[in-house]
């Protein structure tokens, strides 16, 4: 076993170490062949411990509670030929390196730089699923023992949306605690209590909460009944007079605006198609609510990382120490994540990430879901059919995937397929229909009248007309055809009858 104390890269792709994050299971319990020594190792060989997704394993050990694997990679297995070999020779490169982990109180930035991406996928299918509007809520200037009181409040809002108007169903709630610059630190963070100013206390409440509105209930209403809730009863329970608010419209149009610099509880609702528009993207929607889990300087995408991975770099320091605060914060809210808290509004404590029925049998309904998600993102495929000679070819994505979100991955890809396939065929058999038209009209050299180039339906049923009762019989199903037009009976007396 290597010595725990070996350096290990951290700096490997992002892509490999989605290996065990996204629904795999760890070397503890993962099912991929593993080889026992039953001989000797040749000399100059190594011997293969097990095969895993990213390929042979020849050691492995833990390294700050982490699974480090030294391994030679599939794209060498396969160049080199070594795919399935129980040895391996002692000069074919190896990669090492340590693995995410599933650990909520990590704070290892590899292990925490994909968690707010993840969480801001898995809200945005839940708002699909069980909106399609958000009621979006800020809770501001709160002191730490404050923050499980204004999670009640948002939660009793939704409750009495729901049983003030018809039509209005209020699906549950997701809560993050934002910290301020008075925040950045317990320390800085009592001294900003301390000091008795609301204006200056350190932490806000973020949350959403996914709404379904039926015929006739109206948004606008809806979003003013919360601001009224909130305003009163967060002045009741948490602020009793100490953060200045004035009138409440004007208040609202000044934040919508982004006029207003002082905070005050405010709440916004919004179709989901209208935000994504708003953002110019339908994946991520949420990332305001995720903000404060990775700090602004740690990149969050595919930007190297070396460099700031190097433990003698101040913003290594602060990213580390950023994800540190916010599970601090977070766990005061009382929830089972320190980095969020969320509840439904149904019985039974259902999950607030459970909204399909292949998540039924799953105990974690949020992995279930971002694993689920993880799969789509990575289902892209062509589907090919041909007719008599014409071929037609559809690349299916993510996009097709949104029509089916209360289906699994695997379950939505079969039903695409044949929807696709059939949908090609069609057009085959249309395109098909007018090329055998066109060859027809252009055996009839006595209608000089007719040009390719502007070929019409009209002008197909004019000529339709004219041809003899044989001709009529052999033309009838490729004109009916025609773009898709379809004639129930044979016409009567020359007449086109449609």
């Amino acid at each position: 076993m290597a010595d725990s104390t070996c350096q290990v890269h951290d700096d490997i792709d992002s892509d490999l170490l989605e290996v065990f994050d996204n629904g795999a299971q760890h070397p503890e319990e993962n099912q991929g062949r593993l080889y026992h020594q039953v001989a000797a190792t040749p000399e100059g060989s190594r011997r293969v411990l097990m095969y895993l997704p990213f390929g042979a394993v020849l050691d492995h050990w833990k390294q700050d509670k982490h699974d480090v694997f030294q391994f030679v990679d599939n794209k060498t297995l396969c160049r080199h030929n070594l795919e399935g070999a129980y040895y391996i020779d002692a000069y074919t490169p190896t990669v090492t390196a340590m693995f995410r982990c599933q650990r909520s109180s990590c704070t290892r930035l590899k292990c925490t730089a994909h968690i707010r991406s993840k969480l801001s996928a898995a809200i945005t299918r839940v708002v699909e699923v069980k909106g399609p509007y958000s009621l979006m809520i800020t809770i501001p200037r709160l002191t730490d023992t404050e923050l499980k009181t204004a999670y009640d409040v948002a939660e009793e809002a939704a409750r009495h949306l729901q049983n003030t108007f018809d039509g209005v169903k209020c699906w549950g709630l997701i809560a993050v605690v934002e910290y301020h610059k008075s925040g950045t630190t317990e320390a800085s963070a009592n001294r900003a209590i301390s000091s008795g100013q609301r204006t200056q206390y350190p932490y806000h409440l973020h949350i959403i909460v996914p709404v379904a509105l039926e015929p006739g209930a109206q948004a606008s209403h809806i979003a003013t009944e919360a601001n009224c809730f909130l305003r009163q009863h967060t002045d009741e329970h948490i602020y009793k007079g100490t953060l200045p608010m004035g009138d409440m419209r004007q208040e609202r149009a000044a934040i919508a605006f982004k006029q207003k610099t002082s905070s005050v509880p405010y709440a916004s609702m919004m179709h989901i198609n209208e935000l994504a528009k708003h953002l110019d993207h339908d994946a991520y929607l949420y990332d305001y609510l995720t903000k404060g889990m990775v700090a602004e300087n740690y990149p969050r995408d595919e930007e190297s990382t070396k460099d700031l991975l190097s433990k003698g770099n101040s913003r290594y320091k602060d990213s580390v120490a950023a994800v540190k605060r916010h599970q601090e914060i977070n766990k005061l809210l009382g929830g089972r994540s320190t980095w969020y808290r969320a509840s439904t509004l149904e019985k039974g404590n259902k999950s607030f990430f459970h909204v399909a029925e292949f998540q039924n049998e799953m105990k974690d309904k949020y992995r279930s879901l971002v694993s689920d998600n993880y799969r789509r993102r990575e289902m892209s495929f062509h589907v090919s059919v041909s007719y008599k000679g014409i071929t037609l070819d559809h690349k299916v994505t993510t996009k097709d995937l949104k029509k089916y979100l209360t289906l699994s991955a695997e379950e939505a890809l079969s039903i695409i397929k044949e929807d696709v396939r059939q949908s090609l065929i069609a057009r085959c058999v249309a395109i098909y229909n007018r090329q055998q038209v066109e060859r027809a009209l252009d055996a009839k050299p006595a209608l000089g009248w007719y040009s390719r180039a502007t070929v019409t339906y009209e002008a197909l049923t004019t000529v339709y007309k004219h041809y003899n009762r044989a001709m009529k019989r052999t033309l009838y199903t490729l004109v009916s055809s025609y773009e898709g037009v379809i004639i129930e009976s044979p016409p009567v007396a020359g007449a086109l009858a449609v």
